[in-house]
């Protein structure tokens, strides 16, 4: 909550003053206060006893509070329902995937135009053919600015701008018990912030999953129907160019930022009716320009709404009525019954904007070849044929719907659900490694190192829980191909471009595709050097050797010693899965793998499985499994 109200400074001091101003200057709370006497009075019924109850805890348990307030000598905050809907803001803004996107792309046509871009970029169908307006770098400073108090927000709350589930739905035939499942990979930011909720009451059965700061359940059942929402990137975003006559329609607004052991700090807040303006410049053909962030979180919509009416649904139809409001942030909605039915919906509703509006030149939907205008439409899907939804990140349109290829029905257990629909395998290097090993040519390695890690690379399932150095491998050479082919360009454009750049995961692996698969690209030559032209297999292969190369160096020549628990982040291996069964009693599994130190004086690590089982009906065997439960019943 302090994060969505621009607080944090006040209670932890100078290091989280630019997250604050972030927070100010999109103004979540703002939104919030302006939103809160819009939604519905069941939602905000549900909210107020919500923030009753956090208030009432933090009243009556003041020497038993969490040991990090008394660590850091802050007290919480109370709670109040527009509070809830400012953290709800605030995720949609950290999941939306576009501000850090469409800047990177904006100073690469900048500088480069839109041919070069695309070019290097082959997958996109969304990049502007040609740009009439010309900013030079000008604006460059006013967008570094922003990305990079978005980076030290989505740092404090370990949130990546790749952060997008996978999730699943399996039909009844798919199941040795022939019953309908859901599914999910829960996001890293999450394995640390959730919780398991029921409430039994006379009229309501209901249990699921719930985060802090959202009351409602994300991904559960009602005793009738379940369901799980799966976030997804939204194009809701544009950078807009304010008319020069647009003056006298901003407003200023002065704020006062308390920072712990600091001298309070004021921050001016310009808030046109676009939104935010975030910086300006001043060119010599016409004069000053300011940019402002259009974003359709700024547009009220009744999301919680939806969270309410799945508590009731009972059917597809009710299901259908209850996704039509969620609007922020993007997500499908997946839906099995007790019927055997599964299904998908997602409500996509595009902000709009006024005639003759000019926005900044970058990766948009405005110049996809099939954009006609705003969307605003419910899309459905009811029992696929081949009884599989399946939702993975930004593949939807790049690879067929159904991409699992392991025999479900041949499973032994429902409880192996949570290893089967390839959660666990890697699909960027799925489709990258026979590419990237068809290019190389290791008949042509003089070093025996080169030909054994090329095997291991031969012999690797793509599976990112089998801990094998070929991971290691293949995840330092990409990070260093990436590096090979775009640094040089972008390094020439703007310092901080690459960096930005590499936060954006499946862009980078997507088009590496696509480039790779060509024959040529200018990208692939080093414009800092005049003696050579490099071409796609010089490169692939040097960057293979200089991957070998480095691995040796820093870990040993040895190559089962390049174990990924050692050598990769955590983010890269860990994986907690969800999966929610529609038995006699609803049935929650949980599968992770979690590193741990093997020894407090070691620094190897392990990876530890963990499957346990979660009947919502049977409290005693949950606290068995130490699931962490929010439990409430009525009679």
């Amino acid at each position: 909550m302090r994060t969505a109200n621009g607080r944090l400074s006040e209670a932890f001091g100078q290091k989280y003053l630019e997250a604050d101003i972030l927070a100010r200057t999109i103004g979540f709370s703002r939104i919030a206060d302006k939103f809160v006497d819009q939604i519905d009075p069941e939602v905000y019924q549900v909210l107020s006893a919500y923030c009753e109850g956090i208030n009432a805890f933090i009243d009556n348990n003041y020497h038993y509070l969490h040991r990090k307030f008394k660590l850091h000598r802050y007290w919480p905050l109370r709670w109040k329902p527009a509070d809830c809907l400012a953290v709800h803001r605030l995720l949609a803004w950290l999941l939306s995937d576009k501000l850090v996107k469409k800047t990177v792309f904006y100073k690469l046509i900048e500088i480069y135009g839109s041919d070069k871009v695309q070019e290097g970029f082959p997958v996109f169908t969304n990049l502007p053919k040609q740009v009439t307006e010309n900013y030079n770098t000008l604006l460059f400073p006013v967008l570094n600015k922003i990305v990079r108090q978005h980076m030290q927000m989505t740092n404090l709350l370990h949130i990546s701008n790749e952060e997008i589930e996978s999730s699943w739905a399996l039909g009844a035939g798919h199941s040795t018990e022939n019953i309908p499942a859901l599914g999910k990979e829960l996001p890293d930011f999450l394995n640390e912030y959730h919780d398991l909720f029921e409430l039994h009451s006379q009229d309501i059965h209901l249990g699921g999953l719930v985060i802090p700061g959202i009351p409602f359940v994300l991904f559960g059942y009602n005793g009738t129907i379940a369901w799980n929402l799966t976030i997804r990137p939204a194009d809701n975003l544009e950078f807009v160019i304010l008319p020069q006559n647009h003056s006298d329609q901003i407003v200023s607004i002065r704020e006062t930022i308390n920072v712990r052991n600091e001298p309070d700090t004021s921050i001016s807040i310009m808030e046109s009716a676009m939104g935010p303006v975030i910086g300006s410049g001043n060119l010599a053909q016409t004069g000053p320009v300011r940019i402002a962030i259009s974003w359709g979180g700024y547009r009220f919509s009744d999301d919680f709404k939806d969270y309410t009416q799945l508590c009731t649904a009972s059917n597809w139809e009710e299901f259908k009525k209850a996704v039509s409001f969620h609007v922020v942030p993007a997500a499908e909605v997946d839906y099995i019954d007790r019927n055997a039915n599964i299904g998908t919906a997602q409500y996509v509703s595009n902000p709009e904007f006024p005639a003759g509006s000019k926005f900044l030149p970058t990766l948009s939907r405005l110049y996809d070849k099939d954009f006609t205008g705003p969307v605003h439409h419910l899309f459905r899907y009811l029992n696929p044929p081949n009884g599989i939804i399946r939702h993975y990140r930004s593949f939807s349109g790049f690879l067929p719907d159904s991409i699992i290829t392991k025999d479900i029905s041949a499973t032994d257990s429902l409880s192996e659900f949570c290893h089967i629909p390839e959660n666990n395998i890697d699909l960027y290097a799925k489709i990258l490694l026979p590419l990237i090993l068809d290019i190389i040519s290791p008949e042509q390695f003089r070093n025996p190192l080169y030909t054994q890690a090329y095997n291991v690379l031969t012999t690797w399932d793509c599976n990112t829980c089998n801990l094998n150095p070929a991971l290691t491998i293949y995840d330092s050479f990409i990070n260093i191909l990436v590096q090979a082919i775009y640094k040089d360009e972008m390094d020439l454009a703007d310092s901080h471009l690459f960096n930005q750049f590499l936060h954006l995961t499946d862009e980078i692996h997507l088009n590496l595709y696509g480039l790779l698969t060509g024959e040529e690209s200018s990208w692939f030559d080093d414009i800092r050097s005049n003696d050579i032209i490099e071409h796609r297999k010089m490169l692939v292969t040097r960057s293979f050797i200089q991957t070998v190369d480095t691995l040796s160096r820093q870990y040993s020549e040895n190559i089962s010693q390049w174990s990924p628990e050692n050598c990769l982040p955590p983010e890269r291996i860990e994986h907690t899965n969800f999966l929610l069964a529609l038995e006699s009693h609803p049935v929650i599994y949980q599968s992770s793998h979690q590193l741990v130190r093997s020894h407090f004086l070691n620094r190897e690590k392990l990876l530890v499985d963990k499957a346990i089982r979660l009947s919502l009906f049977n409290r005693f065997q949950l606290i068995r499994d130490s699931a962490r439960l929010i439990s409430i019943s009525s009679d």
